[in-house]
């Protein structure tokens, strides 16, 4: 429930659902982060973690926000959230 609520504060106040990407590490935390997304009402999209193909992912999602973890969010440059005006958010690792 506070994941969801984090990403509600996280994105403009509209009342469209928008796209928002997490990139997944293969733990419980991916169906947590998953089911925050659906909650706060917006669409899901599952980012590739290789930073080459990232930037690509996020321009043709169009998303709005970024999700992953610590050792993930590390290895996303700055430029590519920036360049898609993306905010990227990182939960703490299991």
């Amino acid at each position: 429930m506070r994941l969801a609520k984090s990403i509600l504060d996280s994105l403009p106040r509209t009342h469209k659902s928008v796209p928002v990407a997490f990139i997944p590490n293969n733990t419980a935390s991916d169906v947590v982060t998953l089911w925050a997304i659906w909650m706060s009402g917006n669409a899901a999209v599952t980012a590739p973690s290789d930073p080459a193909t990232l930037e690509d992912a996020l321009r043709d999602s169009r998303c709005q926000l970024l999700i992953a973890d610590k050792s993930e969010i590390e290895k996303v440059s700055r430029k590519n959230c920036n360049k898609n005006n993306c905010i990227k958010v990182k939960l703490p690792c299991s």
